[in-house]
């Protein structure tokens, strides 16, 4: 058992660093991320993205990261939010056409990638990933206690982060409805405030494990990262060889216990119609498009099964809908539910008046998830 100590540096429930630090002072030898490669606790994964933060350029507003999934990439992610950046995420195999409009839309510094993809970056100033892994290792005499909570601490304070509760966390790109893809622009607190949402519904914590399914350009990554380790639970991280084949994420999934997964109604169809649910999973999460009663038919009874909807703008989700044991609307599709934690969802008329059940309108989103941008000024 650690010892609970004051520390110097004062964590902000709506920084996204500070709550993981909460996490990692709390249960420092729990698991918290897991690839093909190995696993890390809480304590570990801090020290290696407080490490490779010192690494990093400061007085950044966007750093880019275009690498492969796993730990890597998940320290590198927090280790940009706590200089103060927001990251802009792309995956490797994007056309490179997009990744360079997405990365000089939003003027990052730097990219951080790995030397296989450093041709489709050029242009670009690179911080490679396998520089920041070597020099995020530990000297040799503190390898024992270099993920205490004291060496954590020590990190923290060394690297005087560089963060506040309104700053950018992250840019995504949607399509857009021009058909040229737009940067959503989120917050820490945003992220924080979806993070404790998620929380409230699913009671997500110690012992459940996430399955980190999603592309890093969609905002469910978000839901599967941070809801995650901002509640003390753990990710498992397939690669992206082994997600070509659904049978063999889900014995992926099952050999690392997951308990969580969240990704489009057709993944949820998939996993039905081929039978291949992890018995330890609890909570299936279906958002993106419409889900169908016939998606659900062949799913294990006991499983806890939510649609959800949100745009990216919202942070992920605005509303929830338990559909387990319920009946479906009569086009056999569920509805989006009611909204998340300190939110609210009306539906409004031309003039922004609220409409009467049963009539049409504009749906209408406010609340601690709205980014930055749509917030009402009022």
């Amino acid at each position: 058992m650690h010892m609970q100590t004051i520390r110097a540096i004062e964590l902000n429930n709506n920084v996204i660093m500070d709550v993981f630090l909460k996490q990692v002072f709390a249960q420092p030898d729990a698991q918290a991320a897991g690839d093909e490669q190995g696993s890390c606790t809480y304590g570990q994964l801090a020290a290696l993205s407080l490490r490779m933060s010192q690494q990093l350029p400061r007085d950044v507003s966007f750093a880019g990261i275009v690498c492969d999934h796993g730990v890597a990439q998940i320290a590198a992610i927090l280790a940009i939010l706590t200089t103060g950046a927001a990251y802009v995420p792309a995956e490797p195999d994007f056309p490179p056409e997009r990744i360079r409009f997405m990365m000089n839309e939003s003027a990052v510094s730097y990219v951080i990638t790995t030397r296989d993809y450093a041709e489709r970056l050029s242009g670009f100033k690179l911080v490679f990933l396998e520089d920041l892994l070597e020099g995020a290792q530990p000297d040799a005499g503190e390898d024992e206690g270099a993920s205490s909570p004291e060496a954590i601490d020590q990190l923290l304070q060394a690297c005087k982060p560089a963060q506040h509760p309104e700053a950018p966390a992250y840019v995504l790109y949607t399509s857009g409805t021009t058909g040229t893809p737009k940067g959503v622009v989120v917050t820490n607190h945003n992220v924080c405030h979806y993070a404790r949402a998620f929380e409230h519904e699913f009671h997500v914590g110690l012992g459940d494990v996430t399955l980190q399914y999603s592309v890093c350009s969609f905002d469910i990554f978000v839901e599967e990262v941070f809801a995650t380790l901002l509640n003390g639970g753990a990710l498992c991280i397939p690669s992206a060889k082994l997600k070509e084949n659904l049978v063999d994420t889900m014995a992926f999934a099952e050999a690392h216990n997951t308990t969580i997964i969240s990704g489009f109604p057709y993944l949820v169809a998939d996993m039905g119609e081929q039978g291949c649910i992890p018995h330890t999973l609890r909570l299936l999460i279906s958002g993106g498009d419409v889900l169908r009663a016939r998606y659900t038919e062949k799913l294990p009874a006991h499983l806890e099964i939510y649609n959800t909807y949100g745009p990216s703008e919202t942070t992920v989700c605005c509303s929830y809908y338990r559909a387990t044991d319920q009946e479906p609307l009569e086009d056999g599709t569920y509805p989006v539910g009611k909204a998340v934690l300190e939110s609210t969802v009306t539906i409004r008329d031309e003039n922004l008046q609220p409409v009467s059940a049963g009539t049409i309108g504009e749906i209408c989103i406010q609340g601690e998830g709205v980014s930055l941008g749509y917030k009402d000024p009022s």
